[in-house]
């Protein structure tokens, strides 16, 4: 299986050793894949999951948010309680 370029720069991130994907069948045979990617956060291990209807969008859609957003995911600082259940969380 030759991996598209979504794949491939996925596999160049620094998640690279992390990167795992997997195809599931559903409904009428629909296959659905899913590629995943941790990020260990100080401490905290995260996992970033993209999904779609085949491997490139599934890639292209975990790569968006660790692009976007890995860099800037920093954990709270000490002494700052979490919010209450509900509180603050999307």
């Amino acid at each position: 299986m030759q991996l598209g370029p979504n794949m491939k720069r996925l596999r160049e991130m620094d998640v690279a050793d992390t990167v795992k994907a997997c195809v599931t069948a559903g409904p009428g045979d629909l296959l659905r894949f899913e590629v995943s990617a941790c990020l260990d956060i100080d401490g905290m291990e995260l996992e970033v999951i993209g999904r779609g209807t085949d491997l490139e969008m599934a890639a292209a859609s975990a790569m968006s948010v660790l692009s976007d957003h890995g860099a800037a995911l920093e954990p709270e600082p000490d002494g700052d309680p979490l919010p209450a259940s509900g509180d603050g969380l999307l």
